[in-house]
C-alpha cells in the first residue's frame, strides 16, 4: 500500500488531522448545537444599563436606537457613547433624549489627550452607567426581538458575570456575498462553541453582557489599552471562564448589524481581529491555530495523495466521513443562526474557507499594527 514513503507520511497526517477536526466537531462545536441555558430566570427584573457606541453613524442612530428604546423591560437605562464631534449627531440624539427620559448620551472629549481608541471611549460610558449589569451593542445594530434584553438578562444569575450571544450581519460584501455570509457564521460558531464548552475565549461587542464590577476589578481595559482593538475579545479572553460565562443564541436575543461592508473593508477587519488574537492567553492561541490548522491541512493532505495517485476511494470515504459528521453537528446551527440557505453549499464553501484562512494567514504576516477608525 506504501511503496513510496511520502504517500505513507501523507496518508498518517491526513489520518492526524482528520482526528483532530472530529475531536473539534464533536466536543467543541456540537457542545453549541445541543446547548441549552441552564438556571434561566423566568421574569428577570434586574436593573441595566445598555451600553451604545457610535461614530459618525447619524442614520444608523435614526433607524435603530428606538428599538432599542422600546425594549420590553421593566428596568433599564440606554447610555450612548458619542465619539465624535459631529453637530449632526448630537442634534439627532438631542431629539431622542427629548422623548426619552432612559436615554442619556456621554460625549467623549475632543482634546488630542483623550483622543485614545474605543477602549478609552467605552470606558467612559461603562463610567457613566448607573446600573451593575451591562448589556453592549453599537448604534449600527438592531434587536431582532423587543425581548432582547428579557433574552439576555434571564441568564444572570449569583455565579453569572457574562454572557455572549449572536450577531446577524445583513450587509457583508455582495460579491462572494455566501462566502462572507459562511466565515461570520464560522467565526460565530467557534466564539460560541468555545463559551458553551466552558473555555470562552472573546464576544462580539454588539451583543455581549457583563457586569460592572467585573470591569472595575480588572481595572477596565488597562492591561490591553495600548492595543487599538479587542475590548470584546480581550476583555472576555481575559477574564471569562467557565464558572461565570453564559451564552444565549435563541431568536430574541439576537441582534442584527448593518454596518455596510466591501471587500477590503471586511478583510481588514478580519485581519485586525486576526491580529488581536495573538494577545490571547497561550493555550487559547494554541487550540485555536490547531483547530484552524488542522482544516487547512486536512484538504492538503487530500489533494496531495490524490495527485499522486493514492487509491481515491479511501481519500472518498474518509472525505464523505468527514462531510456527513460536519452537516450533522451544523444542520441545526445553520438554521438557527439564521444562513439556512448555506447548508446546500458547505462542502464547498468549507473547501475554500480552509485556504481564505491560509491567505488571510500570509496577508497577516506583511500587516504591524491594527487600524482603529
Amino acid at each position: 500500500m506504501f511503496q513510496d514513503p511520502l504517500l505513507q507520511i501523507l496518508f498518517y497526517l491526513l489520518l492526524f488531522v482528520s482526528a483532530l477536526q472530529l475531536y473539534f466537531l464533536l466536543f467543541i462545536q456540537l457542545r453549541l448545537s445541543r446547548y441549552s441555558s441552564k438556571n434561566k430566570t423566568e421574569k428577570p427584573n434586574l436593573p441595566v444599563s445598555v451600553i451604545v457606541y457610535t461614530k459618525n453613524e447619524i442614520e444608523h442612530l435614526q433607524n435603530h436606537l428606538q428599538s432599542i428604546l422600546d425594549q420590553e423591560y421593566p428596568d433599564f437605562e440606554v447610555v450612548v457613547v458619542k465619539d465624535t464631534a459631529c453637530e449632526e449627531t448630537a442634534a439627532v440624539l438631542r431629539s431622542f433624549c427629548a422623548l426619552n427620559p432612559r436615554l442619556k448620551v456621554v460625549q467623549v472629549p475632543e482634546q488630542d489627550r483623550y483622543r485614545r481608541n474605543k477602549k478609552f471611549a467605552l470606558s467612559m460610558g461603562i463610567k457613566a452607567a448607573k446600573n451593575e449589569h451591562l448589556v453592549f451593542t453599537e448604534s449600527d445594530s438592531q434587536p431582532c426581538s423587543e425581548h432582547w434584553l428579557k433574552e439576555i438578562m434571564c441568564n444572570f444569575d449569583e455565579q453569572t458575570e457574562f454572557v455572549i450571544s449572536y450577531v446577524q450581519y445583513a450587509r457583508l460584501p455582495r460579491f462572494l456575498n455566501s462566502f462572507f455570509k459562511y466565515d461570520t457564521l464560522m467565526g460565530a460558531c467557534d466564539r460560541l462553541a468555545y463559551a458553551a464548552a466552558g473555555k470562552a475565549y472573546a464576544g462580539d461587542g454588539r451583543n455581549m453582557a457583563y457586569l460592572k464590577s467585573v470591569f472595575f476589578k480588572a481595572k477596565g481595559f488597562a492591561s490591553h489599552m495600548h492595543i487599538p482593538l479587542g475590548e470584546d475579545q480581550l476583555f472576555v479572553n481575559q477574564h471569562a471562564n467557565s464558572k461565570n460565562t453564559k451564552i444565549e443564541i435563541g431568536p430574541g436575543a439576537q441582534v442584527i448589524s448593518f454596518r455596510e461592508y466591501d471587500v477590503m473593508k471586511y478583510l481588514q477587519e478580519k485581519i485586525d481581529k486576526m491580529m488581536v488574537s495573538r494577545s490571547f492567553s497561550f493555550m487559547d492561541q494554541f487550540k485555536l491555530r490547531l483547530q484552524k490548522g488542522s482544516g487547512i491541512l486536512f484538504y492538503a493532505a487530500l489533494i496531495s495523495l490524490l495527485v499522486l495517485g493514492f487509491d481515491w476511494r479511501i481519500l472518498l470515504s474518509i472525505y464523505l466521513f468527514r462531510t456527513i459528521v460536519y452537516a450533522f453537528v451544523y444542520a441545526k446551527l445553520f438554521n438557527q443562526l439564521k444562513y439556512n440557505e448555506l447548508r446546500w453549499f458547505f462542502p464547498f464553501l468549507d473547501f475554500f474557507y480552509q485556504f481564505y484562512l491560509l491567505l488571510l494567514s500570509f496577508m497577516l504576516l506583511f500587516k504591524t499594527k491594527p487600524q482603529w477608525k
